[in-house]
């Protein structure tokens, strides 16, 4: 039977090709042959066109160029709640132990008006969905929570989170040649430099014992122009850490100079050797400079380790410039020219 028409007792059933012969079922309209085609020997579907073998459902516009391919999922309630699900992809999937839905894309609605929001979930092992990517009706994309509250200011576009304690975010370059990937840019894209902007920044975040809701920053590292002139361009890399609940700058990189505690706080500078942790010492708080023991209060600013030996060198052509007064010296004392 190619098609069959059956009521009983008030209902009833249309069916087209009943023995399933390798026969099309095709709806034309004014100007598409195929805007409906049931395609018999690939058990395929086209809407607009004559479906591709590889695929169920294709759907396509060959109606007015330059045009796309539409499929749309409709409500029409207009009072709809926020964070309610309108409409919805869902991907089936069965095993030897049952099927259910393994993964799904729902559209959300924000609350007002006409906005939407999406949120991707998937199962795993047939188990309950979860979120694993959210896009909010402003754009920000959050990685691994449902709820865009996550978003800490208006400008935020991207928020990644996570409970572990391992790798959180991974940039890999599988190229093998000598050239430099993978590559993490900050550009500060502006039409207007100039001197004192801040291009970028890394910021260390953390709570404090006020709890989980004390946010707080604890050290960041940020670049600022100082030169923005072409060809002849400055900048400055700073680095921040807190001190006494307030950011200080304990270290600058600047076009001509490194300066360490430039905030003039107590900060100490020191330099170890493999077997010395005080081989050199700027102490901040005693305003002293040590070589090879800890400084103590209240002597010379420059202080040297009893069991040092010094080696003073003067060229051939002696002149006052080189001379070298040492007094109350205990050491041993080593001259050369």
């Amino acid at each position: 039977d190619f098609f069959r028409m059956q009521s009983v007792s008030g209902s009833g059933y249309v069916v087209f090709n009943e023995d399933a012969q390798n026969l099309d079922f095709r709806i034309e309209s004014s100007g598409n042959a195929n805007m409906l085609k049931i395609d018999g020997g690939t058990n395929a579907v086209g809407v607009g066109c004559s479906p591709d073998s590889s695929v169920q459902l294709e759907v396509k516009n060959d109606v007015a160029p330059g045009s796309a391919s539409i499929v749309r999922i409709s409500n029409s309630n207009a009072s709809m709640p926020s964070d309610t699900k309108y409409g919805a992809i869902e991907f089936y999937n069965a095993d030897g132990s049952g099927a259910g839905v393994g993964a799904e894309i729902r559209a959300l609605s924000n609350g007002s008006g006409r906005g939407g929001q999406l949120d991707f979930l998937v199962s795993s092992s047939g188990g309950a969905q979860t979120s694993k990517m959210f896009i909010d009706e402003s754009g920000v994309v959050t990685i691994g929570d449902t709820a865009s509250s996550t978003t800490t200011t208006d400008v935020e576009r991207l928020h990644v989170k996570g409970s572990g304690t391992s790798k959180m975010v991974v940039i890999e370059s599988s190229d093998a040649s000598s050239s430099s990937a993978p590559d993490l840019v900050l550009y500060r894209n502006s039409g207007t430099p100039a001197i004192a902007d801040d291009i970028g920044q890394i910021q260390f975040f953390g709570n404090d014992d006020g709890g989980v809701d004390s946010e707080v920053e604890y050290a960041k590292i940020f670049v600022s122009i100082s030169d923005e002139t072409a060809t002849t361009e400055d900048s400055n890399m700073n680095f921040r850490v807190m001190q006494g609940g307030s950011l200080r700058t304990h270290f600058r990189i600047r076009a001509a100079e490194v300066i360490v505690n430039e905030d003039s706080r107590d900060c100490n500078f020191r330099v170890e050797s493999d077997s010395n942790s005080e081989m050199f010492r700027v102490d901040a708080g005693l305003s002293v400079v040590s070589v090879g023991a800890a400084p103590a209060s209240g002597l010379a600013q420059l202080q040297v380790d009893g069991s040092a030996s010094f080696l003073y060198y003067t060229p051939a052509i002696h002149t006052a410039n080189y001379d070298l007064t040492v007094a109350d010296c205990h050491n041993t004392l080593h001259y050369s020219k």
